[in-house]
């Protein structure tokens, strides 16, 4: 039997990073079930490393010899439609007209005008939800947009592994999977700004895909698409804070390793950043949005001081004099916890005002903390990014780790004066879907939910497709990956939360990533000429 070495080395690699990865997992979050999970750790690697044989094994015989005809796509697609629109129906009249999350009680608010319009939550999402309300009264348009922009994306997705001449039928599984093994579902019908913003920075990359694979002619030759790749962009930019970031730098990358559409991504970029300026200068004067607090910034680096102080670490009288007047430190080592800011910043003793006024000083605080208390600051950064890289996932009941965000009609007082005539249209379906979420997913702070492992499997995806292209001499594909790295920058850095929205887009392009080294050809090497 003849050893084919392109599989060889795929395993390879996957353990390597199945080991690397088990292995801080179980130094850093001991399981309360540790047996149980050393056991299934062990035949998950045999499991999926099987799977990962066959599915990479079928995978490159599956593409046909002749491309499919567009008639047989257009089948295909209109099946997959059928089956996206039921799937998403079912949750959208369950959860009409929108389901609510802490943060979307903040903005419905805004978006009502029962509260003052401020930047804590990006404007532009506000106002997507404003334009839902003046029109409907509710934010069923808003959920509406979600959904419907969910099936395009998907299908759009289909059609271009279909194209790819991938069968047919690992394009139903891949699609099926999504629907059921992730919660897109439950996501797409909550008043997220992060799907609009996942949704977008997944169209990038795809666009990307479409760009290198035509070699520029995708952007270039058709001005639809130059359109829809603008807007495209102007909703990563604006939908979510880290958007700017996100694009700027991918649009750089872009700029000097794509030159066949090197003058389109530089007008591109140009005009994006003008409306940026205008948007964020002279619309926030015009209705004098307030702007959020600069300590929001900050999450990640207070999660490192946290660490030492709950850990009893190196903290001289001259820093615990200045971090008492931003928490009494008592406070702060009862309400730290590892996968969260929020139980500190949002306690009624944290003075957030004490970073606003004087950032350099906390900052020259924070690195002489850190520079004494490495290992400690490190645990605290690896224990807030951990959705990025623990591949056992973590407890479902964590604080901010719910999978399913089926909060409507919050009890706290506070939400009342804008929520109060605000229910489900059809709560029996609502009430069924939610039972069978927390049945399938006990909320008792010792389940891992296999969604939780999704995005650290997606991550390990990521690297092992691009490590494959390159050895393969797909050179430019790596590319395809390159807006979602950014986004993965961005989360490592001021990731908040272990909560699925932030890492939704990484999951279904680490997914995507897998069909990648086997659907397209070999490139050119990078280079900026």
């Amino acid at each position: 039997m003849k050893i084919d070495k392109d599989i060889v080395a795929h395993i390879i690699i996957y353990s390597g990073f199945y080991i690397l990865l088990n292995s801080l997992s179980f130094y850093l979050n001991p399981p309360l079930r540790l047996e149980y999970y050393l056991i299934v750790s062990v035949i998950k690697f045999v499991l999926i490393g099987g799977l990962l044989w066959m599915y990479i094994s079928r995978l490159k015989s599956s593409g046909l010899k002749e491309p499919i005809e567009k008639p047989v796509i257009f089948k295909h697609l209109i099946i997959i439609v059928t089956i996206l629109a039921a799937f998403h129906m079912l949750y959208f009249f369950a959860f009409s007209p929108g389901n609510m999350y802490i943060d979307s009680y903040s903005q419905w608010g805004q978006a009502m005008g029962g509260i003052k319009i401020d930047d804590w939550h990006p404007v532009f999402s506000t106002l997507l939800l404003r334009v839902s309300y003046i029109i409907t009264d509710t934010p069923i348009l808003f959920t509406f947009m979600q959904v419907s922009g969910s099936i395009v994306l998907l299908t759009y997705i289909s059609g271009i592994l279909l194209k790819k001449q991938i069968a047919p039928v690992y394009v139903y599984l891949f699609i099926l999977y999504i629907l059921t093994a992730t919660v897109l579902l439950p996501s797409m019908v909550t008043l997220y700004k992060d799907n609009f913003y996942n949704i977008a920075l997944i169209f990038m990359t795809l666009f990307i895909f479409e760009i290198i694979d035509s070699n520029g002619r995708w952007l270039k030759d058709n001005w639809i698409n130059s359109i829809l790749f603008f807007l495209d962009a102007v909703f990563v930019m604006l939908i979510r804070h880290n958007g700017l970031y996100v694009l700027t730098a991918s649009m750089f990358i872009f700029i000097l390793l794509i030159p066949k559409v090197r003058w389109n991504m530089i007008v591109n970029l140009a005009i994006l950043l003008t409306i940026y300026t205008l948007f964020t200068g002279v619309l926030f004067d015009r209705y004098d949005v307030k702007e959020g607090s600069a300590s929001e910034k900050y999450s990640v680096l207070l999660q490192h001081i946290g660490s030492v102080i709950a850990n009893e670490g190196k903290i001289n009288s001259e820093e615990a004099e200045y971090l008492n007047t931003l928490m009494p430190l008592d406070t702060w080592r009862e309400k730290y916890t590892e996968e969260m800011i929020d139980p500190v910043k949002f306690h009624s003793s944290y003075n957030r005002e004490v970073i606003n006024q004087d950032q350099v000083k906390f900052l020259k605080v924070w690195l002489k903390i850190v520079s004494e208390n490495p290992i400690l600051a490190l645990k605290g950064h690896l224990q807030q990014i951990r959705p990025l890289w623990d591949i056992n996932g973590w407890e479902h009941g964590l604080a901010g780790s719910q999978m399913f965000h089926f909060f409507i009609n919050s009890p706290k007082e506070y939400y009342d004066p804008y929520l109060q005539h605000y229910t489900f249209e059809n709560s029996n379906l609502r009430d069924a879907i939610e039972k069978y979420s927390y049945w399938t997913n006990d909320y008792n702070i010792e389940t891992k939910p296999f969604i939780t492992t999704l995005s650290a499997f997606s991550i390990t995806s990521l690297v092992f497709s691009s490590i494959i292209l390159i050895r393969t001499k797909k050179y430019k594909w790596v590319l395809v990956f390159i807006p979602i790295v950014m986004n993965i920058g961005t989360l490592f850095l001021t990731m908040p939360a272990y909560n699925m929205r932030y890492v939704f887009s990484t999951i279904i392009v680490g997914h995507f990533s897998l069909f990648i080294p086997h659907i397209v050809k070999k490139t050119e090497k990078l280079n900026i000429i």
